[in-house]
């Protein structure tokens, strides 16, 4: 009788703690398609059959080695000095843009809304 070598391929590859490991190749088509999905993260790895912790933490190194800390949630921020002045109408905020710009409301939030506009 002859016999034949055979392989068992198991797809679903463990760490010593038991983990399943995924590839890069699949952990990158998975961020991508999160990424064009429009879904928050969380709504993403229920969706897909993820661990949150585990997808933000392949989301962050996929960030620190692309260079890309700079998009919307990583973004180094911005400070700028903000002065109230006393003898103002009641309720009212002034803001004064490093331009010379003068920005004026009641509303902080709109008001922060408004600079992030402007700031582009």
């Amino acid at each position: 009788m002859d016999t034949t070598p055979t392989e068992l391929l198991d797809e679903n590859k463990r760490d010593g703690r038991g983990r399943r490991l995924t590839p890069k190749a699949e952990r990158d088509r998975l961020i991508e398609a999160y990424e064009q999905s429009g879904l928050t993260q969380r709504a993403f790895c229920e969706q897909q059959g993820l661990r949150y912790c585990t997808f933000v933490s392949w989301l962050k190194k996929k960030r620190d080695s692309d260079g890309s800390a700079g998009q919307s949630m990583s973004r180094t921020p911005v400070f700028h000095e903000s002065l109230i002045v006393p003898g103002g109408q009641r309720g009212s905020l002034e803001i004064l843009l490093p331009a010379g710009t003068i920005v004026r409301g009641s509303d902080a939030g709109e008001l922060a809304r408004l600079v992030r506009a402007l700031e582009g």
